[in-house]
């Protein structure tokens, strides 16, 4: 190698300290006081770990989904067996590895109700911003999801991230927690954090997000959209999920939460018609599920922003819930 090869790798490697240094002060302040530096959110990616691997939990009726499920579905109303293990920003793809290492390690439920909102099978959601980024969801199934991926290359879950991506967040790299550890030292975030986990185990997983916000926005772009186009990845781990269920013995449910009014409205009918296309095809494959995926219309009143109900919707909800699947709940 040239004399001047060597030089340079030597200035590299020099420079290369600094990060390294920063990376691991990094690492070991974020994963020591978590609370402290993460954003809103974490507490509940949290709180569903310790649950799915505490080997005794022993619900028998599971909500799965997505911050619409997690703010709707209120197990006080429902049963004293019922347990919402859905976390906000989440996709089919991740939640399929969260369901899968809770029934690894706890009693095996009697039902899944699976609640996803109609965009989280169009787009990825919080996949890297939360699953990944928290360290929730294990580097193997993140490498299993990469594999997995190859033979969907039209998926909009990896976008245009690789190998070096991944190192990056399981390396604490500042470039992708620089921010975290500067707002979370300047603006601990402890309190919240720890306040909010506290409120996920008293309402047995179940969060109200925005509850006290009352976001005047109503209208949820994400459904202002032409048509209804299912990513393949994400199809794929919903079918998995299901396919889950059914080897473990369990009754899936799926139901779909309430959308506002004026989300309604702007709703294209080729997207709702399309919707439900893809779900009677799902419910032919899998004849042993219950789907009902019909659009469930609020007033906006009954949301504190535009996809999530207010306390009140949530009291609503849940009681015609409580009413719809009493065959479930009165056990």
């Amino acid at each position: 190698m040239k004399k001047g090869s060597i030089h340079l790798l030597r200035r590299m490697g020099i420079l290369m300290i600094p990060l390294v240094i920063i990376s691991v002060v990094s690492a070991l302040l974020i994963s020591h006081d978590p609370m402290k530096y993460y954003k809103e959110g974490y507490s509940c990616y949290l709180q569903n770990k310790l649950v799915s691997g505490s080997k005794d939990s022993n619900y028998r009726v599971l909500i799965c989904g997505d911050s619409t499920a997690k703010t709707d579905w209120l197990p006080a109303s429902l049963s004293e067996d019922t347990y919402n293990f859905s976390l906000g920003g989440v996709s089919p793809v991740e939640e399929y590895y969260y369901i899968r290492d809770y029934l690894q390690n706890n009693e095996i439920p009697e039902y899944i109700i699976y609640s996803m909102s109609i965009s989280h099978y169009m787009e990825a959601g919080s996949f890297w911003q939360e699953s990944v980024y928290f360290h929730t969801l294990d580097i193997e199934d993140l490498l299993d999801v990469l594999v997995t991926k190859r033979s969907f290359r039209e998926s909009s879950l990896w976008g245009d991230k690789g190998l070096l991506d991944i190192i990056g967040y399981y390396t604490y790299s500042p470039v992708l927690y620089g921010t975290a550890l500067v707002e979370g030292t300047l603006h601990d975030r402890s309190k919240f954090n720890i306040d909010m986990y506290n409120e996920v185990i008293n309402n047995k997983g179940q969060y109200c997000y925005n509850k006290d916000k009352n976001v005047e926005k109503r209208i949820d772009d994400s459904l202002a959209c032409s048509a209804f186009t299912p990513d393949p990845l994400i199809d794929y781990y919903f079918r998995k999920t299901i396919e889950l269920c059914e080897d473990n013995g369990i009754r899936f449910v799926y139901q779909l939460s309430p959308i506002n009014a004026s989300t309604y409205s702007i709703v294209s009918p080729d997207v709702v018609e399309q919707w439900y296309d893809y779900l009677d095809d799902i419910r032919m494959e899998y004849q042993n599920a219950n789907f009902d995926g019909e659009l469930i219309i609020y007033s906006d009143e009954l949301f504190s922003d535009p996809t999530h109900l207010s306390p009140d919707g949530v009291a609503s909800f849940s009681a015609e819930m409580r009413e719809r699947y009493a065959y479930i709940f009165d056990r």
